[in-house]
């Protein structure tokens, strides 16, 4: 099957805008940019099999911090054409760092590790993206989880 682009979903955008809130704009070379892309490259958002073979790459991971900058206030350059999702994100979450840390850790988390149920003190009232709304999914249907809670 051949790819096609794949636009970005609330789960990659929040790791984007933590970037940003971190780092700024970067280019494509600085290394946070690189990490960033090889993380999107190995979370099991999209069918590997349906990317192209640019997918994430550390160009459109730059692109995306640029996007991101249009919704921030104080940003004085150069508009790009930023998504909605875009400016969402940015709305929902650039006043609030510490929460949105929290919820980076745990899409990190998801992809690397299958979603599997971590602990009680992970608990994170947010259904935003694909990989965290199936690790909500994942600890409400756990059966001790639920016993626990009773």
């Amino acid at each position: 099957m051949a790819g096609k682009r794949k636009n970005w979903t609330t789960d990659e955008t929040l790791l984007a805008l933590d970037l940003y809130l971190r780092a700024g704009l970067a280019e494509d070379d600085d290394p946070e940019v690189i990490e960033l892309s090889n993380l999107l490259q190995t979370l099991p958002i999209h069918p590997v099999d349906e990317r192209l073979p640019n997918f994430r790459n550390p160009n459109g991971v730059a692109l995306k911090l640029a996007n991101i900058a249009n919704a921030d206030p104080n940003y004085l350059g150069k508009p790009t054409n930023g998504s909605a999702l875009d400016r969402k994100v940015y709305t929902e979450w650039a006043d609030r760092p510490e929460e949105l840390e929290k919820i980076v850790a745990v899409i990190k988390a998801g992809g690397l590790n299958d979603l599997a149920p971590e602990s009680d003190e992970d608990e994170i009232e947010a259904a935003e993206g694909r990989l965290l709304y199936r690790k909500h999914r994942v600890r409400e249907r756990d059966p001790q989880k639920r016993k626990q809670k009773i």
